[in-house]
């Protein structure tokens, strides 16, 4: 979320003088840039955009209809767990009323009759609070999702979108315009919770290429030149894997080819019997990884099958393992490392040089 400025700020201005709110509204706007202003003339009129609408500041009135209606509004906040922020603007200004707004959490307590220019300090008092909440949204949050990213990644999927508020995942969507229609159907202002994209798409990794943690498969085991199955070419996947897995992990793509365009892998899914579907790869893939890496490893390993191009092509995440991985490949055990943007055999010296080394 791009940090909040003067246009972007959602206000509500709670006035029941029709003069005074007109030069409010007149003020802020046309003087002062706010864009998103939203007003109220009465008590109920306020109750009733609060529960419709998320603000960033409501600007209230200390006496409407002859009640106390800007601690109404407090109390109205801090019952709902609004996080709205609350400006007092008051010409019935009392010290004991000061006191009162403070010690109910208000942000600033202002008197329409003080010396100077109330509006000029209302528009101080808003800066003050943008400045406190982008100050807020670059706060330890920020660094929690820097610091759990694989497991976020892990959990949320690739190229989504998650909103975090004090360490914690509040809603999550792979669209962000579905993610902050979420917050709002939770009453949840948009300046509060951390909203970031984790992880990349598949559209994304394709468009950089393939480097030394990224590699294309153009098929899992149907041989694209042959016309027809081809069980050698998983290998070739596995290869990278066990790469992957033994350097600093990688992304493997399966279904496209070395240039960056979709193959896609329905030439797979023919070749599954009974499963010839994204749930009969997955359980394929997993029991070859299982068979000639070893189950052990399979938890370094995650799956993400995405359409792009009304094609599927699977995302394969691998982590860096904690421990040598030696394939079962034809012939025997073999040990298989990444490097640069190459997967390349290693023999007995070289493995053994490159393990005490990477791992010690």
């Amino acid at each position: 979320m791009s940090d909040l400025n003067t246009s972007n700020i959602e206000l509500l201005v709670v006035e029941d003088n029709p003069r005074y709110l007109a030069m409010i509204i007149e003020i802020l706007q046309e003087d002062y840039g706010y864009q998103h202003l939203e007003v109220a003339r009465s008590e109920g009129e306020a109750e009733a955009k609060i529960e419709q609408n998320q603000f960033h500041i409501i600007i209230a009135d200390m006496r409407l209809e002859n009640s106390d209606s800007g601690f109404t509004i407090l109390e109205k906040v801090e019952q709902r767990n609004i996080t709205s922020f609350v400006i007092i603007l008051t010409a019935n200004d009392t010290v004991a009323d000061c006191r009162k707004a403070f010690k109910a959490s208000a942000w600033d307590y202002i008197s329409k009759n003080m010396r100077g220019n109330p509006i000029e300090t209302l528009h101080n008092s808003i800066q003050s609070a943008i400045a406190y909440l982008n100050q807020r949204n670059a706060n330890n949050d920020n660094i929690w999702i820097t610091e759990n990213i694989s497991t976020l990644i892990d959990t949320y999927g690739n190229s989504s979108y998650i909103g975090v508020i004090n360490k914690a995942v509040i809603s999550h969507a792979k669209v962000e315009e579905d993610l902050i229609n979420q917050l709002r159907n939770l009453k949840i202002p948009l300046s509060l919770p951390i909203i970031q994209k984790i992880g990349d798409s598949v559209a994304e990794i394709i468009e950089r290429g393939e480097g030394g943690i990224v590699e294309f498969k153009s098929t899992l085991q149907w041989d694209i030149r042959q016309n027809q199955a081809n069980t050698h070419l998983r290998f070739a996947s596995l290869k990278t894997i066990a790469a992957f897995l033994n350097a600093s992990g990688g992304t493997l793509l399966i279904g496209v080819k070395d240039e960056g365009t979709i193959f896609g892998l329905e030439k797979d899914y023919s070749l599954l019997g009974s499963r010839p579907n994204r749930d009969g790869f997955e359980q394929k893939l997993t029991s070859l990884i299982n068979d000639r890496l070893g189950a052990s490893f399979a938890h370094y390993i995650t799956f993400q099958l995405d359409e792009i191009e009304e094609k599927d092509v699977c995302r394969v995440t691998v982590k860096p393992a904690n421990e040598p991985c030696f394939m079962n490949d034809q012939g025997g055990k073999k040990f298989y490392a990444r490097l640069g943007s190459t997967t390349r055999q290693l023999d007995v010296e070289e493995a053994y040089r490159y393990i005490r080394g990477h791992w010690e």
